[in-house]
Formats: C-alpha cells, sequence, structure tokens
C-alpha cells in the first residue's frame, strides 16, 4: 500500500447544503506521489454526522484515515482508493461525534500530486459550529462549491465532462432525461477554463447555442450560470466545446436548476 505525504493545507470555506445535510469543507491538502508521511487536521468547531473524502487532480490510495475523539478513542474510518472526482462519505462512530484530530495518510497516483478535500457534515451540530469565533463568518457565507448533492439554492450536479489541454475539444452530455431545468451553471474543477460555444437540444427537437461570452475564463471553482431561452426548458442533451487554460486537462461539471 503506497503511502503519503501531505504539503500545505489551505484555508478553511464552507461547501455545501443538502436538504438532510449542511457541508462545510475543511481543507484542501496537497497530497505527493509515492511519499509516506502523515498529516492531521484539528479545527473541528463541534460534533459531525460524517466526513467526506474527494480526490483532486489524481486517483488516490489511502492507507489509513482515522480519527481520534475527544474521549481518546480512535477509529480508522477509511482505508482504499479514492477515484478521481468522486466523493466518498465515512461514518463516524454512534455516539462519538466530537473529533479531536483527523489523521490521514495517503498518496497521488499523478507524479504531480493532486489535491484531497475534506469535508464534515455538520448536520444537527451545525448551531455550534455558526457559534464558533472562527467559524461564524465561514458559515454566513453563501455556499459556492458543492461535492455532487443539492446546495441551499436548488442546484443539483449532474454530472462531469474532462476536456485535454488547450485545444478546443468537443463533448456531449445527455444525462437529462428530458428534465424541466430553469438555468444551468458549469463549474470548473481542477483548472481555469475557457468555452468557445454551449449548444442545448431541447424534446422538440430544437437546437440552440447558449448565450456564453468565448473569451471569459471560467476560474477553477466558480459556478457560471447560463440562461435557457424562451420558454424552452426540457433539455435533451447539451454539447459544449471547452479547452483548459494553460496546459493541463480540465474537468468542468454540469449542474441544473428547476
Amino acid at each position: 500500500m503506497l503511502g503519503a505525504a501531505f504539503l500545505g493545507v489551505t484555508s478553511l470555506a464552507a461547501l455545501a447544503v443538502g436538504a438532510d445535510a449542511q457541508w462545510v469543507k475543511l481543507s484542501d491538502v496537497h497530497v505527493a506521489h509515492h511519499r509516506d508521511r502523515d498529516t492531521s487536521y484539528s479545527d473541528f468547531a463541534g460534533p459531525v454526522e460524517r466526513l467526506s473524502f474527494t480526490a483532486r487532480g489524481s486517483d488516490m490510495w489511502c492507507r489509513s484515515v482515522s480519527v481520534q475523539y475527544r474521549n481518546g478513542k480512535s477509529q480508522q474510518v477509511f482505508s482504499g482508493k479514492l477515484d478521481r472526482d468522486r466523493p466518498v462519505n465515512a461514518d463516524v462512530r454512534g455516539g462519538e461525534r466530537r473529533i479531536d484530530r483527523l489523521t490521514m495518510n495517503c498518496a497521488a497516483s499523478n507524479p504531480r500530486g493532486g489535491i484531497l478535500v475534506v469535508a464534515a457534515d455538520v448536520g444537527r451540530f451545525h448551531q455550534a459550529w455558526e457559534h464558533s469565533k472562527n467559524w461564524a463568518s465561514r458559515m454566513a457565507r453563501k455556499f459556492e462549491q458543492n461535492i455532487g448533492m443539492h446546495d441551499q439554492n436548488g442546484w443539483i450536479s449532474l454530472g462531469r465532462e474532462n476536456f485535454q489541454g488547450r485545444r478546443d475539444d468537443e463533448a456531449r452530455f445527455a444525462g437529462w432525461r428530458g428534465r424541466s431545468v430553469d438555468r444551468i451553471a458549469l463549474r470548473p474543477i481542477d483548472n481555469d477554463a475557457r468555452c468557445m460555444r454551449v449548444s442545448a437540444t431541447f424534446e422538440n427537437g430544437r437546437t440552440r447555442d447558449l448565450d456564453v461570452d468565448r473569451h471569459d475564463v471560467m476560474e477553477r471553482g466558480r459556478m457560471v450560470e447560463i440562461d435557457l431561452p424562451g420558454g424552452e426548458r426540457n433539455l435533451r442533451s447539451l454539447d459544449l466545446s471547452c479547452r483548459a487554460v494553460g496546459d493541463r486537462d480540465v474537468t468542468i461539471e454540469i449542474l441544473a436548476r428547476s
């Protein structure tokens, strides 16, 4: 099993809210390639319902992800492979919800390394987090990122498409099943992106180019909303011509709001 090095935890930020869950992002952790070193995280403002781990930019292998509770007991909550861009949720022990320390030992398959996104569902304990001096301002923000769930504004993550390098790359996303939506949105996951064209095909057979500025750069992690024309709302497919800004590939998440 591969080990890991975690280098440089970024600042904390709010992540997402679902109907029965309230997620906060704890950290973005840089995971190195084929190195063996533990890292820990301890800025928990209150109890948690569960944890979530998402590998960005690379698949990852975790020898061990474990928690130490306030009562001194420990629990391994995850061990195994994290597929790129696929969140894995981990339950914490029944009555033990207050975590003192989270310790992670993982490695990235990509020689450049990757980012491990660590999040917590604070659920019924959200008031304790909101009342924390360090977390109050973060919990009050609008949650601009999610991990494939509803957010508080009704956005639903439908899927993702990958675009190769700096050349324009075509992709068709057909995960709509004829659903009626009010707006759509695109969010680059792992790099900045630029889309030269976005067109929608509706259930009545019509295809319309949507209003996107081909010169605008879509920043990594930020959602770009796109209006649908007229009264047409039942989507069949979405065609995108996009590319990464820079030499890397980019994965773009497609979201909808009904």
